[in-house]
Order: C-alpha cells, then structure tokens, then sequence
C-alpha cells in the first residue's frame, strides 16, 4: 500500500513538472499538499522525493544493487535441470546432495528457490499397480481378446458387456487411516519447553477393519443396500472347518459362490443371465471352484482369457477407491461405525454410474493397447 502511494505521489510529481517546468520545487510541494488527497509525508520528505523524481525523470524506483547472485546462476540452473526436471524419485534433497558431491556450491533452499523462480511444480505420482514386461505382454493380449468376444461399439447388438457382474475382494478396510509422520512434531523454542505427554507420537500399528466383496454390472451394485462383509464369514467357516489360518481356499471360495454369490445374484437377477467374472487368481481356477461356477452361472468369462494385473480396467476396483477416497482421514470409533459409513457410499453409487463404468471397459482395454500394456488412467480412456 505504501509502495503504491509513492508511486502515485512521484507521478504527480512528474505530471506537475512537465505542466509547469519553471515551477520550483517549493511551488511543486505546495500544490500537493493543498490537494484534494495530499501526501501524509512532512514538508521536507515531500521536497526530497520531488528533487529526486525530477533528477531521475522516472517513477519507477531506483535499481538496488543487492549481492551478487553467487549460486543459482546459468550454469547452476542447468545442472539442477538436468538432474531434476521431469525425473521420477528427484527430491531438492536428493538434488543437494548430488551437486555438493559434484563440489557445487548449493544448499537445499537454493535448489527449492531455483525450482520455484522457474515455475516448476510438484506433483504427486498417481498410485498405481506394478507392472513387469510380462505383465505388460498379457494385458495386451487380453485387452485384444475380450473386446472381440464381447464387444466394442455400446449400441452394436453384440455388445454383452451390459451383462457382465464384475465381481472382486478389496483390500482391508481399517478403522485407523495410515499414519502422516511429517505431522508428528510440537513447535517450541526448546525441547525442554514439551511435556513429557506429548514427546511421544502414539502409534497403533495395527488396527481392526473389514474386508468386503462386491459386484458391479449394468443394472448395479451387487448387494444392492451394502457390501458383504467377508472377513467376518471368513472367520465362521475357518471355525467350522477346524482351520486355523483365517485365509481364503479353492474349497471355502467354492462354499462361497454357493452360500453367498449365488444367491445375492438370484435375489437381484432370477433368470441369473449375468455373465460372471472374478479374479483369475490360482485358487479361483481350480477345478472345483470352475465347476460351482457353471453350476449356478450359464455364462462366465474364461479364466484363461484373463490376466492379473488388471486393477485399472475392472469398475469393481474403481468402486473400492471410490470408498477409501469417502473415508479418508476419518477415524472411527469401532467396526459399526465404519459399516455404517461404508454402507452410505454404496448406497449413494447409483446405476447411471455403474452403467457408465461398466461400458468404459472396452474404451479402457483399447487404452491398455495404445499404451503397450502400461498402467492407464481416466483421462486416457475418456
């Protein structure tokens, strides 16, 4: 505010000048301070500026000599450059100190001011699946096969994927949200100063959650009020069975399609003329769980036409990111308050939605091809 007075001020300085050149500086002052808006400055400041705006004949202030710049010169900014720029895993520490081992005079602000003189940004990796080159070749093969089998074009009469049921498990869901570190600390002039209480960052490394099962098709969710809550059948069979690792088989999977697919599908689709897809994991190939899946399903999509690795182009996922993304950075008290949370995003997915994600898999396999098999994104496939 204060800079822009004074520039104003030296305007009307050099507007009075040039309107009056045998005006004194005296004269010049006098005008100012009987004006409608006169500067708040005292006589003698008033006649100093005038002086010096005249000799200078310009408004704009006067260079500042300043320190010589002694670190981010040219040649500084292209090694930071070249290192840096459009380079995964290249931290301004990490730049730091491989210019100190190259003997370049360099602190880790120069490197953060440099960056932020050039208008570069950070911004975060999207987190995604890892891939190998193998990975690569057989989503590529796969992202061939189904479209022909399936369909591309929506509105051509072969397109089934309409009456695919995407199906899948997601990850645990925990009552906790990971832990940020960086947050963990107290300001304060000296540690001395920090209770004892409040030294120490409590951390619960594990926490209970939920693991749930879902399916996703045209019409969709599958249950249609809330997942299933698979952890917890889990834990019933085991005992049943007299198994003691609270891990999933081909023979409790099969019980599972029995006890709960099957039926939750038949409540929702009597004629159960949905096309049944789950993961092409080991244990849901074998020979028994193949079997209980022609039993209650006409139509399936062939294990050997899949692949893993296909996070980014099943819906079921994205329905499972949908909820974490709802969740984040809430902590819940026990397990009925997380269902109860879980259970409001599945509601709120309604069928326009699935419909849309359930016709963007052929888009999203033809993405997988042009990108040779690499990890896609929703703005490559819309």
């Amino acid at each position: 505010m204060v800079k822009n007075a004074d520039y104003q001020l030296r305007t009307n300085i050099l507007a009075l000048h040039n309107l009056y050149p045998s005006w004194p500086n005296r004269r010049i002052a006098s005008e100012l301070q009987n004006s409608e808006n006169p500067p708040s400055k005292p006589r003698y400041l008033i006649l100093k500026i005038i002086k010096q705006t005249i000799e200078r004949g310009t408004v704009e202030d006067r260079p500042r000599s300043g320190r010589k710049r002694t670190t981010r010169t040219a040649q500084f900014k292209q090694k930071v450059q070249k290192f840096i720029y459009n380079k995964k895993n290249r931290s301004t520490r990490k730049c730091n100190d491989f210019l100190k081992r190259k003997n370049i005079k360099t602190s880790k602000s120069s490197v953060w001011r440099l960056c932020k003189e050039s208008k570069w940004k950070f911004f975060r990796l999207k987190r995604s699946q890892k891939l190998t080159a193998t990975h690569k070749a057989n989503r590529v093969t796969t992202c061939r096969i189904l479209p022909q089998k399936y369909g591309v074009n929506r509105n051509a009469k072969r397109f089934q994927w309409r009456k695919v049921l995407n199906t899948d498990f997601s990850g645990s869901i925990r009552l906790i949200r990971p832990n940020n570190n960086r947050n963990d600390g107290i300001w304060a002039a000296t540690a001395d100063e920090i209770d004892s209480d409040n030294r120490n960052a409590g951390v619960q490394k594990f926490s209970a959650g939920v693991i749930l099962w879902g399916g996703i098709s045209d019409d969709g969710l599958y249950p249609r009020n809330a997942p299933f809550y698979f952890n917890e059948w889990l834990d019933k069979k085991c005992i049943q069975i007299g198994k003691t690792r609270r891990t999933l088989d081909s023979r409790l999977y099969s019980m599972f399609i029995q006890q709960v697919i099957a039926p939750t599908v038949k409540q929702i689709r009597p004629q159960m003329d949905l096309i049944f897809q789950d993961d092409c994991d080991r244990k849901q190939r074998t020979k028994q769980v193949l079997g209980t899946v022609t039993k209650y399903f006409h139509q399936r999509i062939d294990p050997n036409d899949c692949t893993s690795k296909k996070a980014d182009i099943w819906p079921i996922e994205n329905i499972w990111a949908i909820i974490r993304e709802k969740l984040r950075g809430i902590e819940f008290q026990n397990i009925r308050t997380l269902k109860a949370a879980i259970n409001k995003v599945w509601r709120s997915i309604d069928a326009t939605t699935c419909k849309k994600m359930m016709e963007s898999i052929p888009r999203r396999m033809m993405a997988v091809i042009e990108k040779d098999g690499s990890n896609i994104h929703k703005e490559d496939y819309e």
